[in-house]
């Protein structure tokens, strides 16, 4: 999934899983960070609810099973062949885990939104966060907690059968990623100024319980286990420089970290190969992009100047941006969602403006349309 650091004053308009979101409060929804001017991955409920009411284009069909149209939190797994998501109900939500082209069916109750689902690297199970409630809720919380807050538990639900169960217990916001290929989670607390400053970054053995710190830090803004899991990727900001940062590899086996560049201005991924980072941003006094990538090994950086067909203005880039193969992105432009090949720079307009969530495979995205959600081919 890619990461985005959005320039100040460009909203965001779609929603979906998500790295790095904000805590949930007890009891309501998460608030996700925003870092760059704004990263927010769940707008508050109802807005741009339009989006939904778009009509599927015709190059699409309906996923089987008919996914519910109000799905609220969706991860798709490491494979791609299983979608998990839940529905908030009035006190409580369900979780589900549908097989595509098979009926979805239900794995668990739990009793606030999680805020973000994740894929255990096992794939037998699903991780979110909850929001530990204070016995007297009107109580001013400690540290940077929010009010009514007490803690935060990282729960592990299994989707084979069995009810959540308590892996983690901080009291401090956290986030988390699973690794996508071991049993094991990577977490950051907060350091308790603000909620844009994480501190180190902990490996939790999630068979074991074992903890182990892999990166002393005191500002993360970001970070991401690499697709094979044997490096992470770090964002860590300055924090006598304000937003400025620097961007490092952290090899997870010997435990070095190596800059590889500065903090990114728009969006950065792995490459599906794990090798390198990409990083894409707009390419100043153009209508272009400009595609970096940094290969872990130590070679020298490679720099490309895509430039945009036709008269297309990037507005912003989707949530799963990249292709699995790594030759194209999704981005938002004014009027409708498009297709870029970073090999060429050639657009193509993918719909009118539907609600894009995530590619399926190297030519197939899923959309939320006007009756369910829809797989939709992506033009050559």
């Amino acid at each position: 999934m890619i990461r985005r650091f959005m320039p100040p004053g460009v909203a965001l308009l779609l929603v979906g899983c998500s790295l790095g979101s904000a805590p949930p409060a007890a009891g309501g929804d998460a608030s996700p960070l925003q870092p760059a001017g704004g990263n927010d991955t769940k707008p508050p409920a109802g807005a741009y609810s339009h989006l939904y009411d778009e009509p599927a284009p015709i190059n699409s069909r309906l996923i089987e099973p008919l996914l519910p149209q109000s799905m609220r939190h969706f991860a798709l797994s490491r494979d791609r062949r299983r979608v998990a998501y839940s529905e908030e109900g009035k006190y409580q939500s369900e979780v589900f885990v549908a097989t595509l082209g098979a009926d979805a069916r239900k794995v668990g109750v739990i009793p606030h939104d999680p805020g973000e689902l994740q894929w255990a690297g096992d794939g037998h199970a699903l991780l979110y966060l909850e929001a530990v409630a204070r016995e007297a809720p009107g109580e001013f919380s400690d540290w940077d907690l929010p009010r009514g807050v007490q803690a935060y538990r990282l729960m592990r639900l299994p989707v084979d059968g069995g009810g959540p169960h308590e892996v983690l217990r901080v009291e401090r916001p956290v986030r988390f990623q699973a690794s996508p290929t071991r049993n094991e989670v990577f977490f950051s607390k907060s350091d308790g100024r603000n909620l844009a400053y994480y501190g180190a970054i902990r490996r939790l053995d999630l068979e074991t319980g074992r903890q182990e710190v892999v990166m002393k830090a005191e500002a993360v803004e970001q970070f991401a286990v690499s697709p094979d899991g044997a490096r992470l990727m770090v964002v860590e900001l300055d924090p006598d420089q304000g937003r400025e940062g620097t961007t490092k590899v952290l090899d997870l086996t010997t435990k070095a970290a190596t800059i590889v560049g500065a903090r990114p201005l728009w969006a950065i991924d792995w490459a599906a190969d794990g090798q390198s980072l990409l990083v894409i941003g707009p390419e100043p006094f153009s209508n272009g992009l400009a595609l970096q990538r940094f290969p872990v090994s130590g070679r020298a950086p490679e720099r490309k100047v895509i430039q945009l067909s036709g008269s297309t203005q990037v507005v912003n880039l989707g949530l799963d941006a990249l292709s699995p193969d790594g030759r194209r992105i999704v981005a938002y432009a004014r009027r409708s969602n498009i297709v870029i090949s970073l090999e060429t720079g050639e657009t193509k307009t993918l719909d009118s403006f539907g609600y894009i969530r995530c590619w399926l495979d190297d030519r197939t995205v899923m959309g939320a349309y006007r009756g369910g959600q829809y797989a939709v081919d992506v033009p050559e």
